[in-house]
């Protein structure tokens, strides 16, 4: 299936304008459940559906898919709009944990998109392990993702003072409730950049809470990139993308705003296409059923676009 996602790699970046070649890709990542009846199926299995509504039965007898979606930016007006496209799914069999999965979709696109500033975006499961050290290895590819909000997280280390001795690498944790907010609509959000355990280098770190005078709930993002350094809001208007280009605090936010988008590739393959009518029974063919829907839901996206 490798060789299919390439194609539809290469075939999609074509789409791209000229003006905008070079600017800044977002990738998606994350996994989505499938219930199945009966236990014939490959790699099927229990699975806690965290999104689940009955909190008292949160486990479904099933399939999971790890899914990787592509960003296009596309003009649209005198504004600028992100096209999302599903690239793959590989089913998730136990053998490999779904961090290996996520890495090795990402190595697989990451070659076509040399030449442009990548972002992952992705929530708080794949923000460890060996997804962050599949980013280092690209000089090209960042992540805008959320994270637990207790992480450990350190100021920036002390100057240095001259004396023997190993010099620090983190400066005193940091509490992230502690972090000075700022009034963003109904929520107020705070960014700072420090050291974390998640990588060698500083970060920037977004909290956002709805009540900054009794903080009791904080949700926490990392950025690895300067926000004042993401092209495509330093020189065009992203539609449907609140971001304020005098204030670089409100960036990451803005950015991850884009994940959601493969939320919804989910609920339209589920409900208005045959994700779930598969009745193939071995893992390559059922990897070979839902990825040719996502290539026909690609194609079909952007169908509109290749009239023009």
């Amino acid at each position: 299936m490798n060789d299919i996602m390439n194609t539809t790699v290469r075939f999609l970046l074509n789409l791209i304008p000229e003006s905008l070649k070079m600017n800044t890709i977002f990738l998606s990542i994350d996994d989505t459940l499938q219930p199945k009846f009966g236990n014939k199926f490959d790699c099927c299995g229990k699975l806690f559906d965290h999104a689940a509504k009955d909190k008292k039965n949160r486990y479904i007898h099933g399939h999971c898919f790890v899914s990787l979606v592509v960003n296009i930016p596309l003009k649209f007006n005198d504004t600028i709009k992100y096209l999302s496209l599903p690239i793959g799914y590989k089913l998730y069999d136990k053998q490999a944990n779904k961090l290996n999965i996520a890495s090795s979709l990402i190595k697989t696109v990451m070659p076509y998109l040399s030449n442009y500033q990548v972002i992952l975006l992705c929530d708080s499961w794949y923000t460890k392990g060996i997804a962050l050290e599949t980013i280092e290895e690209y000089d090209n590819l960042d992540l805008i993702g959320a994270v637990r909000w207790d992480t450990a997280i350190y100021n920036l280390p002390p100057a240095q003072t001259g004396r023997r001795g190993r010099p620090r690498i983190k400066g005193d944790k940091l509490n992230i409730k502690k972090f000075t907010f700022t009034d963003a609509g109904k929520y107020h959000i705070a960014t700072k950049k420090l050291a974390t355990n998640l990588f060698k280098k500083p970060i920037y770190m977004t909290a956002s809470t709805k009540n900054k005078e009794a903080i009791s709930k904080v949700r926490a993002f990392i950025c690895r990139i300067n926000p004042n350094e993401m092209q495509i809001f330093k020189h065009h208007t992203v539609q449907n993308v609140k971001s304020d280009q005098t204030e670089y605090d409100p960036l990451p936010l803005c950015a991850y705003s884009l994940r959601w988008h493969i939320e919804v590739i989910f609920y339209q393959h589920k409900f208005f296409w045959p994700f779930s009518n598969y009745m193939v029974r071995n893992k390559v063919a059922i990897e070979r059923y839902v990825n040719l829907l996502a290539i026909t839901f690609t194609f079909i996206s952007v169908l509109g676009i290749l009239k023009k």
